[in-house]
């Protein structure tokens, strides 16, 4: 479950840095809403099938964290 968490972490620090980085009051308000309904529709998406405690809960969590992570640590790197 830790893996889904940095992947959400990951994904909030992207979202930060980018309405950090942007000039536009828009971005400040679409960008996050647009990383939380990501985020939210992968958690009920891993949630849906199966109980949270189910192994294969537990291994779509781990594939969706893992996903938001590989996507948004490069990311990071690169930028700073």
């Amino acid at each position: 479950m830790w893996v889904y968490f940095l992947g959400c972490i990951s994904l909030g620090t992207v979202a930060g840095f980018l309405v950090g980085s942007s000039s536009s009051p828009v971005v400040g308000v679409v960008l996050p809403l647009l990383f939380a309904l990501l985020g939210g529709a992968t958690g009920v998406l891993g949630l849906l099938p199966a109980h949270p405690n189910s192994e294969r809960a537990r291994a779509r969590f781990r594939i969706v964290g893992g996903a938001a992570a590989a996507v948004s640590i490069p990311f990071l790197l690169a930028v700073t």
